[in-house]
């Protein structure tokens, strides 16, 4: 891996920047409210929330 890629949100930063640390991979941590840096995975999120979820009739639990 030689990058990864934060929202902003703050709880996994700190592992996530003690990982990268040992692994000697760069950490980019993207500005609050700025959804256009991350199209690609917001793109993804919007098209799953209104075209996937309402066709979905199972459990939509993570356990």
């Amino acid at each position: 891996m030689i990058s990864s890629q934060l929202d902003g949100g703050s709880e996994f930063r700190d592992k996530l920047e003690r990982a990268c640390g040992a692994l000697n991979t760069s950490l980019f941590i993207l500005p609050p409210r700025k959804p256009k840096w991350n199209g690609c995975v917001e793109r993804v999120k919007g098209t799953t929330r209104y075209e996937f979820y309402p066709f979905y009739e199972g459990a939509l639990t993570i356990a």
